[in-house]
């Protein structure tokens, strides 16, 4: 991440707060969500927000149980990478508790 100056950004996938939570806590400066997105908004523009305001008060509730009073926080977090994640790096060469100690 040292040598790399641009922006990550984390898509596919993100379905809730939670996955926001994290991509960020794993080192992503931004999160991407089309697809949920894109099911609600035929139900009009009330849905996209009420959808939206309920990914921001997953992504707070996660910074509370954390600790974290920022996004900026979140990022600085203990974290520990488990269950098919923490095998699929595993498997490539790379070792999870790196993360960790970041």
């Amino acid at each position: 991440r040292e040598s790399f100056d641009g922006v990550v950004i984390a898509s596919g996938g993100i379905r809730s707060g939670i996955d926001v939570a994290k991509a960020l806590a794993l080192g992503a400066d931004c999160a991407g969500i089309a697809l949920p997105l894109l099911k609600v908004a035929p139900e009009g523009p009330q849905k996209v927000v009420d959808f939206l305001e309920g990914i921001i008060g997953e992504l707070k509730a996660c910074m509370f149980l954390v600790g974290a009073e920022s996004v900026e926080e979140l990022k600085r977090v203990p974290i520990v990478i488990t269950g098919k994640t923490g095998e699929w790096l595993r498997l490539r060469g790379l070792d999870p508790g790196k993360y960790a100690r970041r």
